[in-house]
């Protein structure tokens, strides 16, 4: 036996083809009926993966390491890899696939995957009349298609691509109307642009357009639950060497995230899990594909619509998890120490006019993420001792509130029950049973008011880090 790495050895192993061609490079990996090879392709050093069925033969090259296990010439077993943590607590297990149902499930899956990820090409800000009507027309292609390959495939693709062809009629009608003013503009990069602005600009809960990308989020979340251990299947082998891919802020340190390709190899067929959290908790699951992702490159993940108001710059950390046809990468946390002040700044100091508890949560873990930044660590504590002092002035306005409600169900409870007061309720008719109506009414409303407070209170009153 011999173990799965992704270093290269002293003398290459071949891999001898059907066509009579020869690979030298490392085995990788053997599993499924597939083998993992790594070799250079002009220079570039890739794993590809090939079918039993096309190799003729595998020869080990001689080594010193006991990396290979030399007992026997005629073939070779390796380890399989171990599955990487799952992200979510429950996936539904998938069976193994045989040798011959690899590239059919693969063909599939690479149709469907474009669509259960949320850089699609339906994405807001890609919002014009003429693109989402070519990704429409793609659709249709796929909305009576099977899936039939893999009964993960059939029990997935085919309710996507309904849903997907369905709002068709949904989307399009909304998105000219809000696009045909700019399309006098000549730029179409600007048009984007200005509509991506504008629609932020609006109170984004109510815009018609972000609820749709929001529940579309949503279905992608629910598609790559059942999804994501089959993609794990039919990717490429464990890399447990020195191989990473890099999270961190954007261009020059700025605020933002993008996600860096430095494993030393092209990679094809990726797909990415990606948790963003932030400061004061809240966090957001993130599906994306890349058909290709050059060594090097950059990839820029583009927020959920719940993400979308704490967006790249506003996410502090994390974790990843990558699957590639070449490789894939074990679920990883990450840090972006640059957006910590962003995000005090942008998203936790709006916290403290409205909920100051969560706020002093967020600026305690945003301390313990700041370091030896002194004009940081000054801006959270000044930010700090401002909620605090917030905190203590909604506490007495609620405790000062709390008895004049009490008060005035009283009153209305008295009024009720009171045969004189108002108007002679004790009379039988419509109007008194309609004005009892309104009074039960006013008493159900204000003490749910008092309700609220008490929640308020025993919130703002639970104990918080303030060191």
């Amino acid at each position: 036996m011999f173990t799965t790495g992704l270093a290269a050895l002293s003398q290459p192993d071949t891999l001898t083809l059907k066509d009579g061609s020869t690979v030298s490079g490392t085995l990788v990996a053997r599993r499924d009926g597939a083998i993992w090879f790594r070799h250079k392709v002009h220079g570039l050093e890739t794993v590809k993966v090939y079918s039993e069925d096309s190799i003729q033969s595998v020869e080990l090259g001689s080594t010193t390491s006991d990396e290979h296990n030399t007992e026997s010439d005629e073939s070779v077993e390796i380890n399989p890899p171990t599955n990487p943590i799952n992200i979510d607590e429950k996936i539904e297990p998938v069976s193994a696939l045989k040798a011959q149902d690899m590239g059919s499930v693969r063909s599939q899956w690479r149709d469907l995957m474009p669509y259960a990820t949320m850089n699609n090409p339906l994405y807001l800000v890609e919002l014009n009349v003429i693109t989402v009507a070519e990704a429409y027309a793609r659709i249709g292609e796929y909305a009576t298609y099977n899936f039939d390959a893999h009964p993960v495939l059939s029990s997935v693709g085919p309710g996507l691509m309904r849903y997907l062809a369905e709002n068709e009629t949904r989307v399009i009608p909304i998105l000219r109307s809000t696009a045909t003013p700019m399309d006098a503009i000549e730029d179409p990069e600007g048009t984007l642009g200005s509509l991506f602005v504008e629609l932020m600009s609006r109170q984004m809960e109510n815009n018609v357009l972000l609820a749709w990308q929001n529940e579309y989020d949503e279905k992608v979340r629910q598609v790559q639950k059942k999804l994501w251990p089959l993609t794990k299947e039919i990717s490429g082998p464990i890399d447990q060497g020195s191989g990473a891919i890099q999270v961190g802020a954007g261009p020059g340190g700025r605020p933002g995230l993008l996600i860096h390709n430095t494993l030393g190899m092209d990679l094809t067929d990726v797909a990415i899990k990606i948790v963003m959290e932030t400061l004061d908790g809240r966090s957001s699951v993130h599906y994306f594909y890349l058909d290709e992702w050059e060594s090097e490159a950059s990839f820029y993940p583009r927020p959920a619509a719940d993400w979308i108001r704490v967006g790249p710059k506003g996410t502090t950390h994390g974790a990843i998890e990558i699957c590639a046809a070449e490789v894939s990468l074990p679920i990883a946390r990450f840090d972006v120490p640059e957006n910590v002040e962003w995000t005090v700044r942008n998203v936790v100091e709006p916290m403290i006019a409205r909920s100051p508890t969560p706020a002093i949560r967020a600026l305690a873990a945003a301390k313990q993420r700041s370091g030896n930044d002194i004009e940081l660590n000054k801006l959270i504590y000044d930010l700090r001792e401002y909620a605090k002092d917030h905190k203590a002035a909604i506490i007495k306005r609620l405790e000062e509130r709390k008895p004049e409600l009490r008060e005035e169900i009283k009153k209305l409870k008295q009024a009720l029950n009171s045969p004189e007061r108002p108007g002679r309720l004790n009379v039988d008719s419509d109007f008194a049973e309609k004005f009892k109506d309104t009074i039960r009414q006013m008493i159900e409303s204000k003490e749910a008011q008092l309700d609220a407070i008490d929640r308020e209170l025993r919130e703002l009153k639970s104990p918080v880090p303030l060191d």
